[in-house]
């Protein structure tokens, strides 16, 4: 058994622990921020639960698995249903063409209209013959009925534009498992009940955790091998291997003030400008989500997919929007302008974050998005999670993999 420490404590430094505490190591996790979570986390305010952005769980994915480990109390959550999602482009707002009625304003033939009531299919034969072809490429021979379709989907449940370049293998498996009903989950409790949970079963492993506890630096040998760090306030934590899985500018300055030498990644940050309004008006009622392929922005309606997120006095006459633009927030003033009337003064409550970091790895390696990444110092009993994604696995899904992996490659090193 080793002493391990994990900085950081999103949902990869939590996955970290976990993992770590598994394979039977003594385990501490220490975070900069309070409370714990990272943007895992959510708000309570007049009532309404926020979340940092949306971001959602898969079917059967790694955190689905770890959360019945963890709880006995199954998960309550809700689905974004493709089949109540939009997109306006040039200034038209229609449903996506899923079902015999919404194909039938684009006036498809009958062999178009096949492919789109079993579009999984079509999309699964599409991969299976051409894995690496771009998306970017593949969209070029498509009706605008599957372009619509494919791209919507392609942002709300991968967060990036098909123009980056990414091939099929990287997003088709996604847009099918929302197709086929087995993504785009949203916990009702939002995502701190999901920390929340982890957190708890971290307790009830005796893992040492410690709040607004930002590390100086990393303690070595003579060596040059890890034995502890210093936090703030000149608190020392022995440990015997460290798990960095804080953003790639933090541990950037964390090794230099630690005088360890190793050439990070770059920066290559996707930004987003995130809003939450709440609205005494309502609006866009049945619609889950839209994608404005104009303006690049996608909006949420959780009064239509997790209503218990609102108090019940405000479900009928008010609603809950979830912006994420690409484009800035002057986009999103210009679409609420355009598509909610008089918004300003129905506004009741408001949370406006800019610059928000979606993602780090925005990328292309070998035709996906994501970095290739070998952990350069394992030896020294140094691993990394979170930023340094290198699966399919994608956002949330994809943080949590990362922070198994790194345990689990830590584990074999110092037990080598």
């Amino acid at each position: 058994m080793a002493r391990l420490l994990v900085v950081g404590a999103g949902l990869a430094g939590i996955a970290a622990a976990l993992e770590s505490c598994r394979l039977g190591h003594d385990v501490a996790l220490v975070d900069a921020s309070n409370p714990l979570g990272g943007r895992g986390t959510s708000v309570e305010l007049e009532g309404w639960i926020l979340d940092a952005g949306p971001h959602f769980l898969t079917d059967s994915g790694q955190i689905r698995d770890w959360l019945k480990k963890s709880s006995k109390v199954p998960l309550a959550n809700r689905r974004l249903d493709p089949r109540n999602m939009y997109i306006l482009r040039n200034g038209v707002l229609r449903r996506l063409p899923l079902s015999k009625e919404t194909i039938e304003p684009y006036g498809s033939d009958s062999a178009e209209r096949q492919r789109l009531l079993g579009l999984a299919r079509y999309l699964s034969s599409q991969l299976k013959k051409n894995p690496t072809l771009s998306i970017e490429k593949w969209l070029e021979d498509e009706p605008q009925t599957i372009i619509d379709i494919v791209e919507c989907l392609a942002i709300h449940t991968t967060h990036l534009h098909h123009e980056l370049g990414a091939n099929l293998t990287f997003y088709f498996p996604r847009i099918i498992l929302a197709l086929r009903g087995k993504d785009l989950y949203s916990p009702l409790g939002g995502w701190a009940e999901i920390t929340g949970r982890f957190l708890a079963a971290l307790d009830g492993l005796d893992v040492q955790t410690r709040s607004s506890s930002p590390v100086d630096r990393l303690l070595k040998d003579k060596n040059g091998d890890i034995r502890g760090a210093r936090l703030r306030g000149n608190v020392k934590v022995e440990a015997d291997g460290v798990i960095m899985t804080t953003p790639l500018m933090s541990t950037g300055d964390i090794l230099k003030s630690s005088r360890i030498d190793v050439q990070l990644p770059e920066p290559c940050e996707l930004k987003a400008s995130v809003w939450d309004l709440l609205l005494s008006q309502r609006l866009f009622h049945g619609i889950h989500a839209i994608w404005d392929a104009d303006r690049r922005i996608a909006v949420y309606v959780p009064n239509s997919f997790t209503p218990e997120k609102i108090p019940e006095e405000m479900r009928e006459g008010h609603t809950y929007l979830q912006i994420l633009s690409f484009n800035g927030s002057e986009a999103i003033v210009e679409l609420l302008d355009e598509r909610c009337a008089g918004w300003r003064t129905h506004l009741v409550a408001e949370r406006k974050l800019e610059d928000v970091v979606i993602s780090q790895a925005s990328e292309v390696f070998e035709g996906k998005p994501g970095r290739f990444f070998e952990q350069p110092l394992l030896d020294h009993g140094i691993a990394f999670a979170g930023d340094w994604m290198s699966d399919e696995a994608w956002l949330s899904e994809g943080a949590f993999i990362s922070g198994l992996k790194a345990a689990r490659e830590l584990h074999e090193k110092l037990n080598a």
